[in-house]
Protein backbone atom coordinates (compact mmCIF):
# COMPACT_ATOMS: atom_id res chain seq x y z
CA UNK A 1 0.00 0.00 0.00
CA UNK A 2 1.20 3.65 -0.85
CA UNK A 3 2.86 5.60 2.14
CA UNK A 4 0.20 8.65 2.38
CA UNK A 5 2.22 11.87 2.10
CA UNK A 6 0.12 14.05 5.03
CA UNK A 7 1.63 17.07 4.22
CA UNK A 8 0.66 19.20 1.01
CA UNK A 9 2.67 21.85 -0.94
CA UNK A 10 0.76 24.98 -3.44
CA UNK A 11 2.70 26.01 -6.13
CA UNK A 12 3.64 29.75 -5.99
CA UNK A 13 5.78 32.27 -7.83
CA UNK A 14 8.66 33.89 -6.19
CA UNK A 15 10.30 36.31 -8.27
CA UNK A 16 11.13 35.62 -12.47
CA UNK A 17 8.35 33.31 -13.01
CA UNK A 18 10.08 30.25 -11.66
CA UNK A 19 7.57 28.31 -9.35
CA UNK A 20 8.27 27.05 -6.12
CA UNK A 21 6.69 24.94 -3.55
CA UNK A 22 6.03 26.04 0.08
CA UNK A 23 5.34 23.52 3.20
CA UNK A 24 1.60 23.76 4.28
CA UNK A 25 1.50 21.02 7.40
CA UNK A 26 -1.78 19.04 7.28
CA UNK A 27 -1.60 19.62 10.76
CA UNK A 28 -2.61 23.28 10.32
CA UNK A 29 -6.32 21.59 9.79
CA UNK A 30 -5.74 21.27 13.48
CA UNK A 31 -4.06 23.77 14.71
CA UNK A 32 -5.85 27.19 16.36
CA UNK A 33 -5.62 29.09 13.60
CA UNK A 34 -8.14 26.97 11.68
CA UNK A 35 -10.56 27.29 14.68
CA UNK A 36 -10.45 30.95 13.78
CA UNK A 37 -12.47 32.96 11.01
CA UNK A 38 -12.57 32.37 7.45
CA UNK A 39 -10.84 35.86 6.60
CA UNK A 40 -7.75 34.85 9.31
CA UNK A 41 -7.47 31.59 7.90
CA UNK A 42 -7.07 33.02 4.55
CA UNK A 43 -5.02 36.00 5.79
CA UNK A 44 -2.60 33.36 6.89
CA UNK A 45 -2.76 31.18 3.81
CA UNK A 46 -1.87 33.69 1.79
CA UNK A 47 0.82 35.32 3.78
CA UNK A 48 3.03 31.74 3.64
CA UNK A 49 2.33 31.79 -0.18
CA UNK A 50 3.58 35.43 -0.69
CA UNK A 51 6.71 34.83 1.74
CA UNK A 52 9.69 35.00 -0.12
CA UNK A 53 12.92 32.94 0.84
CA UNK A 54 13.61 34.92 3.60
CA UNK A 55 9.96 34.53 4.85
CA UNK A 56 8.98 38.35 4.31
CA UNK A 57 5.94 38.94 3.07
CA UNK A 58 6.36 42.44 1.49
CA UNK A 59 2.43 44.05 0.85
CA UNK A 60 0.83 46.93 2.42
CA UNK A 61 -2.42 46.35 4.21
CA UNK A 62 -4.39 47.70 1.49
CA UNK A 63 -2.44 44.98 -0.93
CA UNK A 64 -2.27 42.05 1.18
CA UNK A 65 -6.40 42.97 1.49
CA UNK A 66 -6.83 42.74 -2.01
CA UNK A 67 -4.89 39.47 -2.46
CA UNK A 68 -6.39 37.76 0.39
CA UNK A 69 -9.91 39.04 -0.80
CA UNK A 70 -11.28 40.56 2.65
CA UNK A 71 -11.96 44.03 3.31
CA UNK A 72 -8.88 46.09 5.03
CA UNK A 73 -10.58 45.81 8.11
CA UNK A 74 -10.66 42.24 8.54
CA UNK A 75 -6.85 42.33 7.68
CA UNK A 76 -6.31 44.61 9.77
CA UNK A 77 -7.94 41.78 12.38
CA UNK A 78 -6.37 38.77 11.10
CA UNK A 79 -2.99 40.95 11.13
CA UNK A 80 -3.52 41.62 14.86
CA UNK A 81 -4.20 37.77 15.73
CA UNK A 82 -1.24 36.23 13.47
CA UNK A 83 0.90 39.27 15.60
CA UNK A 84 -0.05 38.34 19.09
CA UNK A 85 0.60 35.54 21.38
CA UNK A 86 -1.27 32.66 20.94
CA UNK A 87 -2.03 29.96 23.98
CA UNK A 88 -3.31 27.77 22.03
CA UNK A 89 -0.72 27.51 19.10
CA UNK A 90 0.86 24.29 19.69
CA UNK A 91 4.75 25.87 18.89
CA UNK A 92 5.23 27.57 21.74
CA UNK A 93 8.46 29.39 19.83
CA UNK A 94 7.55 33.16 19.59
CA UNK A 95 4.49 32.53 22.62
CA UNK A 96 2.79 30.98 19.43
CA UNK A 97 2.68 34.02 17.28
CA UNK A 98 3.07 33.45 13.81
CA UNK A 99 4.41 36.68 12.30
CA UNK A 100 6.26 39.94 13.03
CA UNK A 101 5.80 43.57 11.60
CA UNK A 102 8.79 44.65 10.09
CA UNK A 103 9.96 47.38 7.91
CA UNK A 104 9.37 45.28 4.84
CA UNK A 105 6.20 44.08 5.45
CA UNK A 106 5.63 41.19 8.23
CA UNK A 107 8.28 38.09 8.50
CA UNK A 108 6.72 34.46 9.12
CA UNK A 109 8.47 33.51 12.33
CA UNK A 110 8.79 30.02 11.72
CA UNK A 111 9.80 29.85 8.17
CA UNK A 112 13.00 28.46 8.54
CA UNK A 113 11.57 25.62 10.49
CA UNK A 114 9.23 25.00 7.59
CA UNK A 115 11.77 25.63 5.00
CA UNK A 116 13.89 22.77 6.81
CA UNK A 117 10.93 20.48 6.63
CA UNK A 118 10.40 21.40 2.99
CA UNK A 119 14.04 20.65 2.12
CA UNK A 120 13.89 17.83 3.71
CA UNK A 121 10.48 16.61 1.58
CA UNK A 122 12.98 17.73 -1.46
CA UNK A 123 16.16 15.39 -0.71
CA UNK A 124 13.59 12.88 -0.11
CA UNK A 125 12.06 13.24 -3.53
CA UNK A 126 14.77 13.78 -5.44
CA UNK A 127 16.44 9.91 -3.42
CA UNK A 128 13.47 8.70 -4.59
CA UNK A 129 13.62 9.44 -8.30
CA UNK A 130 17.40 8.76 -8.81
CA UNK A 131 16.77 5.16 -7.05
CA UNK A 132 13.93 4.78 -9.54
CA UNK A 133 16.01 5.85 -12.32
CA UNK A 134 18.88 3.19 -11.58
CA UNK A 135 16.08 0.73 -11.24
CA UNK A 136 14.99 1.21 -14.63
CA UNK A 137 18.43 1.52 -16.33
CA UNK A 138 19.19 -1.45 -14.54
CA UNK A 139 15.88 -3.36 -15.62
CA UNK A 140 16.89 -2.23 -19.01
CA UNK A 141 20.26 -3.13 -19.23
CA UNK A 142 18.84 -6.63 -18.11
CA UNK A 143 16.71 -7.01 -21.09
CA UNK A 144 19.00 -5.44 -23.66
CA UNK A 145 21.52 -8.51 -22.18
CA UNK A 146 18.73 -11.20 -22.38
CA UNK A 147 18.29 -10.20 -25.85
CA UNK A 148 14.73 -9.31 -25.07
CA UNK A 149 15.11 -5.98 -26.41
CA UNK A 150 15.92 -4.89 -30.23
CA UNK A 151 18.29 -2.15 -30.28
Amino acid sequence: MPQRNNNATASHSKGFGMNEYIFIPTSILDSSVWQEPPHIRLTWITMMLMENKKGVVEASIPGLARRVGVTVAECIESLDFLKNPDEYNISKNFEGRRIKETSEGWIILEHDKHSAKLQKQRTQSAERGRRFRERKKEREKERMQSGKCEK
